[in-house]
């Protein structure tokens, strides 16, 4: 087999391997061109993160073979990094190999290797076990690939990029072999590789062991203790093996036969193979694992990190005979010769990696750096451990420059994340240009020192973005997409949320009630392929609304099922969408008259407009966001918990009233008001009761409301951080257009109506002889009350200025305008403070 034409896919948009050393040159002159071809943008190399480090610190090190065409990462394993796997993936293609080679020069054309591949299509149908065992075994190697990315890589670029690549290649998960597979693929994260050998298979009569390396100790003894065979024999090669023959007949008994491996090339060898036989058929193991005890006696957790084959025959013999298909076939036809005396036996060390390195002692792990650009410039996400706060901290590229100085002082912790789990600290920083795909080390003032890490981008425009959608179902990543496609002009990002939606919607990941309780929705099958050609040719105001559609039926499903902590996140996280998305096309709308002529733009803002008023009317008619806050409350009266633990309480207050009050302005604003009839508010109380056992206390009937309102500086300032996200956004459409565009201030009408709506309210429903706001004055800070209740007054007006008022005297709102006027004794908390 050619290695280097095992990945060498007609069709392919992600790739990810994994490898001990590393040659970048190697890599980058003849495997990441043909990756490149195949339609890979960026290709994932996984590899061993003591020999990234000697790798990089070596004194020929070329910075130019570590460029940014692909994703290099070090990964910390207990003893080594060790697996020779290689993946590529469409929605077209699958190709997989497994092998003993390691990605270099040397190892992939000088050596002896062994190794299998195959390429899968989505109607791939087999009535052989050779054919189920590809089927399998690509099954296998995906759940590898996805357990190293969520356990041990911690580079979010590295992490988001597999993810993708086992997202666009989940359809091998439905094909069905017509027949049992006669191969496995095997590897030792969780259960060791002899172990899982030995119960493969029956009674063992002999064992067959050949590798570079063989252990000298008592790891030997538990190999031989495993398989329990009756003979076993050793095959040696003279240039290459690294063999104590006193450990061998020491742990494997003396009666132990040797042999050497015959062939006629100069080649070294580097494979490795475990054969077992009895009178069941014949086994063997090939791959990465030398005959030591970290490759196969132990786990992950206490040895290195491997992976294998094992495929299986009828013939007893079937390995190891004169024509075995192991050794007897391709480049390089060996042969197992008789057994020799161990005095003719020689061996030699292991090839390694020379040169010298400047490693020193590292007591700072730095995780992951990443670059992102935003509208004020570039920032660097730094994650790391192992730093004090407030330390003073010297980022320094391995080149010397650029350099730049700071205290650490992270934004938050590892444990504090939800998605990419990385135990670290998270930090960032604006910086200036120049530190694209630099490698970089962290040093505090004394002088201790991190390891040395690449800093990474996102592999295409959107990329990451779109990676966030297909892994959450929509709820990270659409509203980047809407801010870049309508104010940054960038039609790959309407194309990655159209993508996106449509594999969200093909592949069900909101269809159906899964264990967790969270509903999903119906499938799209309607969509087509992720990589059609729709996608370009869709309408930009078009791609806006598939998000959005996406969102409502996420929200009108989980609406629909019993309450559970999970559905609670869901649709805060839906719902926050939906407002973004109709607050964004509504301000593009506004701002697309005051482009100069001759700047044009694909957008139909006309349309978008009206797609965004139909979908707040929508929310309005159908009492969306009282629905959700009643489920949320649902979910806490049931679960009897922390409201901390069971959503993000502000992102849950934004959703139920600050984002209702800011749309509610938005459509007074842009002089869209008549399209709905009644403005956003609550047809529950927000405060229930008060407590028997504290009278200046109340039980809230909705936690995620009832504290922020009485809390009217918070709540200011929150709506100021979405007048700055305005502010942002048109800055950045001036760019973009290199026009000049302003914008009239946001009142807070909607804010002081929805608040007068909510007060009035509870005011007419309260029935206790002394006033609401006193006794919340005796629990509540003064000055913050008498604020609140300015604000109420301020909208009244409002609401007595609103042309549609008369419609509020109907229905739900009776009790707020006929009766006592519980208004005065907001007034009077006015006067009196």
């Amino acid at each position: 087999m050619n290695l280097s034409n095992a990945l060498k896919p007609d069709v392919a948009e992600y790739a990810a391997m994994t490898t001990y050393p590393f040659d970048p040159s190697f890599f980058r002159t003849y495997l990441l061109k043909q990756l490149h071809k195949s339609g890979v943008a960026r290709p994932v190399v996984l590899m061993d993160q003591d020999r990234y480090h000697r790798a990089i610190t070596r004194e020929d090190w070329a910075p130019y073979d570590l460029s940014g065409e692909y994703y290099l990462e070090p990964i910390s394993a207990t003893e080594v990094f060790h697996p020779k796997v290689g993946l590529t993936a469409s929605e077209e293609q699958l190709s997989f190999v497994v092998s003993s080679a390691n990605v270099t020069l040397n190892e992939y054309t000088t050596a002896a290797q062994l190794a299998t591949s195959a390429m899968i299509t989505p109607g791939y149908e087999s009535d052989d076990p050779a054919g189920a065992a590809e089927v399998h075994v690509a099954r296998s190697i995906r759940t590898f690939l996805e357990t190293l990315a969520d356990e041990y890589v911690t580079g979010r670029d590295t992490w988001t990029q597999v993810r993708q690549l086992l997202e666009v290649s989940e359809w091998v998960v439905d094909i069905e072999p017509r027949a049992e597979p006669d191969a496995q693929f095997v590897h030792n994260l969780q259960n060791p590789i002899i172990e899982q050998l030995a119960d493969s298979v029956g009674e063992i009569e002999q064992a067959w062991l050949a590798a570079p390396f063989f252990s000298t100790g008592t790891p030997l003894g538990e190999i031989a203790d495993t398989l329990g065979a009756e003979e076993y024999h050793v095959v040696v090669d003279p240039e290459s093996t690294h063999v104590d023959l006193d450990a061998v007949f020491e742990h494997l008994g003396g009666g132990t036969a040797l042999h050497h491996l015959s062939h006629s090339t100069g080649r070294w060898v580097h494979a490795k193979f475990l054969i077992v036989e009895g009178n069941w058929g014949s086994a063997c193991l090939f791959g990465s694992p030398n005959m030591t005890g970290s490759a196969l006696v132990n786990t992950a957790d206490s040895g290195n990190i491997e992976a294998g084959i094992i495929r299986h025959a009828p013939n007893s013999m079937y390995f190891t005979g004169n024509t075995s298909p192991l050794l007897g076939a391709g480049a390089f036809p060996a042969q197992i010769g008789d057994p020799v005396d161990s005095k003719d036996i020689q061996t030699r060390p292991y090839p390694s990696f020379e040169g010298s390195s400047d490693i020193v002692e590292q007591n700072i792990d730095l995780l992951d750096v990443r670059l992102t650009s935003k509208t004020n410039g570039d920032q660097l996400e730094i994650v790391a451990d192992g730093l004090e706060t407030e330390a003073s901290v010297k980022l320094t590229a391995r080149s010397g420059e650029p350099t730049v100085r700071f205290e650490w002082e992270p934004i938050n912790t590892g444990d504090e994340q939800t998605d990419h789990q990385t135990a670290g600290d998270i930090l960032t920083l604006n910086i200036e240009s120049g530190w694209e795909d630099e490698l970089v080390r962290l040093e505090t003032a004394d002088r201790e020192y991190s390891n040395y890490r690449q800093v990474t981008t996102e592999a295409i425009p959107n990329s990451r973005e779109e990676g966030n959608m297909r892994r959450t179902g929509g709820r990270e990543g659409m509203q980047d997409l809407f801010e870049s496609l309508l104010f940054g002009e960038q039609g790959t990002a309407g194309m990655a949320l159209s993508r996106a939606v449509r594999s969200i919607n093909q592949h069900q990941l909101i269809a159906t009630t899964d264990e967790t309780g969270i509903p999903r929705g119906e499938p799209d099958w309607g969509g087509g392929s992720a990589r059609s050609s729709s996608n370009n040719a869709r309408a930009r105001h078009l791609q806006v609304k598939d998000g959005l559609s996406l969102s409502l039926k996420a929200i009108d499903e989980t609406l629909k099922t019993e309450s559970t902590p999970e559905g609670a996140q869901l649709l805060v996280d839906h719902l926050s969408n939906v407002w973004a998305g109709c607050e964004l096309g509504l301000l593009r709308w506004y701002i697309d008259d005051q482009l100069p002529d001759g700047v044009e733009t694909e957008l139909n803002t006309e349309k978008l407009a009206d797609i965004c008023t139909e979908i707040l009317e929508r929310l309005h008619d159908e009492q969306v966001v009282p629905r959700v806050s009643s489920y949320l409350s649902t979910v806490l009266s049931s679960a009897k918990i922390n409201p901390k633990q069971v959503v993000d309480g502000e992102k849950a207050f934004d959703v139920l009233f600050i984002r209702p009050a800011l749309g509610f302005t938005l459509l007074r604003w842009l002089g869209r008001e008549s399209d709905i009839a009644d403005p956003f508010y609550y047809s529950q109380t927000i405060y229930r009761q008060f407590s028997p056992r504290d009278d200046d206390w109340f039980m809230p009937a909705d936690p995620y409301i009832a504290e922020q309102l009485l809390n009217p500086s918070w709540m200011e300032a929150q709506l100021e951080a979405h007048d700055a996200r305005f502010e942002r956004l048109v800055t950045l459409y001036e760019d973009v257009t290199g026009a000049e565009i302003s914008i009239p201030e946001c009142d807070r009408s909607g804010f002081t109506f929805l608040l007068f709506t909510i007060w009035y309210r509870e005011l007419v429903e309260y029935d206790s002889e002394e006033p609401l706001f006193d006794r919340l004055a005796r629990a509540y800070d003064e000055e913050e009350l008498t604020r609140l209740a300015e604000l109420v007054t301020q909208g009244q007006a409002v609401a007595k200025g609103y042309e549609a008022f008369g419609s509020f005297g109907r229905g739900a709102f009776n009790t707020i305008f006929t009766g006592k006027d519980p208004m005065k004794a907001i007034r009077r908390l006015t006067r009196e403070r």
